[in-house]
């Protein structure tokens, strides 16, 4: 806890709740003439040592923490908390309990168990064993490496080591960390959004009953889809909420920390190059203190147009007013490039994409991360083509689809990506590649398989946002893939458990067949 040196009179408190030793701003918030204080989830101490089992009592220990500031003799009983990540969750979680002192959050990229971690789409990620161990697990990692060594490229052998074994999901953590982790093991007995993860988040009711100014800043480039999902379903529950949400052309890294010149290769526009921390800490003012609200926080969701070097500010980021691009995928011809038509195509072919779940000689190729490059990247996909723009154009929101597909199994783990093809060929990609389990496209909670060998529809939503201003004479390029990556689980397709899936579960080439009704949309024109 600290206190601002020449402070005398009772004191707002900004608080943040986390299991994150390096999150510690309570000097910042004395600063700016606030009482900053840092407490630690259940288990944790602030040098970082001790175990913890995150989300399960991160609601109620924080509301206790708030009801214990407002007690204090220099606490004026208001207290707003901070979060990033899993200290934004925390936040999302006090709030649901409503502790009295508590009067608005403010959240950067917010965790959302079930939703985006350990899983997105559906399917698990290996980061998540990393995550539990650097942040949720008390013994260090026995990797057999130096204390020195490179702790990426550490992680990156441990995953091929995973890619290249014949071992189910189950046994990531023996593989990764060599031994079994009881909290890993948990969460993988709930790969769906189920009961286990549904309590960790606010209920409907529960959104309904959230009266404070929220505040979430987002990013599209992966550090988005829990500031959507929480905005989404706050709004959904309570219309009237005060919540604001800023999105615009951050990362995970960037958002958090301050964002940069140049990200994975992209020159963000100069209007995008915003301080977000002090941009909260004006919000907070404005809050507790009077000052005028932030002129980039003018409505419910501000937006920065990537290309057009200019910021929006509407009161929806999904508007029936505004018109949608449909983009239908071209059927008629083969090869790994197809079209992007404006209407179906004409005939009953189809376009093709085979994969082999059991090949394992990419393991030493690296995935790019770039967000722009000379070509898009091809490997395990397909890719759809648009004509070019005949005059520039702005596109703002969520892509979704249907696809209308004969897969050759019962599930499948398709990746999603959106580029800007610039008439010198040069490519931007528009939001983070979006992976997504086929057998919960749509409905998280329960698992319905494909039909094997059979026509059917597959509608989707891409949990990713981006705005951008398409030039005149660019092209969008569509990319649909896949999923056979080192660093996350795969999807044979059996239609068993995916958990228990091994590489003999591929036995042959994984097909997909793409018919003449798939198409993709995303919310065109200015707001």
């Amino acid at each position: 806890m600290v206190r601002p040196g020449r402070a005398t009179a009772a004191l707002p408190t900004l608080l943040r709740f986390t299991l994150d030793p390096a999150e510690d701003d309570a000097r910042r918030s004395a600063a700016r003439g606030y009482v900053g204080v840092t407490a630690y989830v259940r288990g944790r101490t602030p040098d970082g040592k001790g175990a913890v089992w995150p989300f399960v009592r991160d609601g109620e220990d924080a509301a206790a923490v708030i009801d214990w500031i407002a007690r204090q003799a220099w606490s004026d009983r208001r207290v707003v908390m901070l979060g990033e990540g899993y200290s934004g969750y925390a936040a999302w979680a006090a709030a649901q309990r409503r502790p009295p002192a508590l009067k608005a959050i403010a959240t950067i990229a917010p965790m959302a168990p079930g939703i985006d971690f350990p899983m997105a789409g559906q399917i698990f990620r290996n980061a998540m064993v990393r995550w539990a161990q650097e942040h949720a697990l008390a013994e260090p990692l026995a990797a057999g490496s130096a204390a020195d060594a490179n702790p990426d490229a550490v992680w990156q052998a441990l995953d091929a080591r995973w890619y290249r074994g014949n071992r189910p999901y189950w046994d990531i953590d023996r593989v990764l960390l060599g031994k079994r982790s009881r909290l890993i093991r948990t969460w993988l007995t709930h790969p769906s959004h189920d009961r286990y993860w549904q309590k960790f988040l606010p209920s409907a009711q529960q959104f309904a009953r959230i009266d404070i100014p929220v505040l979430s800043f987002a990013g599209y480039y992966g550090a988005d889809a829990g500031a959507l999902y929480f905005h989404r379903e706050h709004l959904r529950n309570r219309p009237q909420a005060d919540t604001t949400l800023l999105l615009g052309p951050y990362d995970a890294d960037s958002i958090r920390r301050g964002t940069v010149g140049t990200l994975r290769g992209y020159a963000p526009d100069p209007v995008a190059r915003v301080d977000l921390p002090e941009l909260r800490y004006r919000w907070i003012d404005h809050i507790l203190k009077g000052a005028s609200k932030p002129s980039l926080l003018l409505d419910r969701v501000n937006y920065q147009v990537m290309g057009a070097d200019r910021w929006r500010h509407v009161p929806a980021l999904d508007s029936p007013q505004r018109t949608r691009l449909r983009l239908y995928l071209d059927t008629s011809g083969r090869g790994e490039s197809h079209r992007l038509l404006p209407a179906p195509a004409a005939g009953s072919g189809s376009a093709r994409l085979s994969v082999d779940l059991a090949d394992r000689r990419d393991v030493g190729i690296p995935w790019p991360d770039a967000l722009r490059m000379k070509q898009v990247p091809a490997r395990n996909s397909i890719s759809f083509v648009s004509d070019p723009l005949p005059e520039g154009s702005e596109i703002a929101g969520s892509l979704r689809g249907v696809f209308d597909i004969t897969p050759s199994r019962q599930d499948v783990d398709f990746s999603v990506s959106l580029y800007e093809q610039t008439e010198s060929g040069e490519c931007q990609l528009l939001f983070d590649p979006y992976d997504f389990r086929a057998s919960y496209a749509g409905h998280r909670v329960r698992r319905r398989l494909l039909r094997a060998g059979e026509r059917q529809l597959l509608p989707f939503t891409v949990e990713r946002v981006t705005a951008c201003r398409l030039a005149a004479g660019s092209r969008l390029v569509l990319v649909v893939g896949i999923n056979r990556r080192p660093d996350r689980q795969i999807d044979y397709g059996s239609g068993k458990d995916v958990n228990s899936e091994t590489v003999a579960d591929a036995k042959w080439p994984l097909r997909v067949r793409w018919h003449a009704r798939s198409y993709v949309e995303i919310q065109t024109g200015e707001a």
